[in-house]
């Protein structure tokens, strides 16, 4: 085979792996939760450390990977490209798109990223490091995407504020439900932690009464008559006032 045709598939080769290498990397790190991280952190996987720094930065770490991502598929392409036109001529260039296309759309994208999702924290602890020594090399071009990216979405940070707190509330019932479900807090505790969180939802006139329509007694009332009224009524908390509906002194 010629030399100039085993260079070009090897490097061909090489682009692919990267290529799904920075697709799962993306993957992985990026679907980590709090949950994830507290749960590395306790196992103590290997190069934890590089994960979270990765994370502090995430723009930066997706920056990384749009870069990295982008120079190996463009390599791939102009390579493959340079490959079937040396082979068939001028109609190789649409053979090299109609091969190419599909390849690394499913062993450069799909298939890497759910790999990624699915073994996400035992891949971020691999893939840390070696993103790491990326960012550093690529840092030149990385600082300069990252303060136009700024630039152009600074007018979007209030709502990616939002989405990250209630980001956060779905995270925090998690690790509830997984400190449930070890043992580390009982039910009672997880629904109480659980209706904190739906008291914001829920609207004051779900769980409050008008004063107009509260039902209340005076405090005078005879025994009596305050068992037939609680009966008749079915409360089972009922206001009890002094010189009117105002004035509460006590609940019954």
């Amino acid at each position: 085979m010629d030399p100039t045709v085993t260079f070009k598939l090897v490097l061909m080769g090489l682009c692919l792996l990267l290529s799904g290498f920075f697709s799962s990397s993306e993957a992985a790190l990026f679907s980590l939760s709090q949950l994830h991280l507290h749960k590395m952190r306790e196992e103590r996987f290997p190069f934890f450390s590089h994960v979270e720094r990765l994370l502090d930065a995430p723009r930066r770490l997706l920056v990384t990977i749009i870069v990295g991502n982008e120079v190996v598929n463009i390599v791939l392409s102009a390579t493959a490209a340079a490959l079937f036109i040396s082979l068939f001529g001028e109609r190789g260039e649409w053979l090299a798109i109609a091969a190419v296309a599909p390849v690394l759309f499913l062993f450069g994208e799909a298939v890497p990223k759910m790999f990624g999702k699915t073994y996400s924290m035992r891949l971020s602890s691999l893939v840390a490091p070696l993103m790491t020594l990326v960012q550093k090399a690529v840092f030149p071009a990385v600082w300069i995407l990252e303060g136009i990216s700024g630039l152009i979405l600074g007018s979007f940070r209030k709502k990616e504020t939002a989405d990250s707190d209630a980001l956060m509330e779905v995270e925090f019932r998690s690790l509830v439900d997984a400190g449930h479900e070890e043992g580390i807090i009982d039910a009672s505790q997880r629904d109480l932690i659980h209706r904190v969180f739906d008291l914001a939802d829920t609207p004051v006139e779900d769980i409050m009464t008008p004063r107009v329509d509260m039902f209340c007694l005076p405090v005078s009332t005879s025994p009596q008559a305050l068992r037939r009224a609680i009966i008749e009524q079915g409360y089972s908390r009922v206001p009890l006032y002094g010189t009117g509906p105002d004035d509460i002194v006590g609940i019954l």
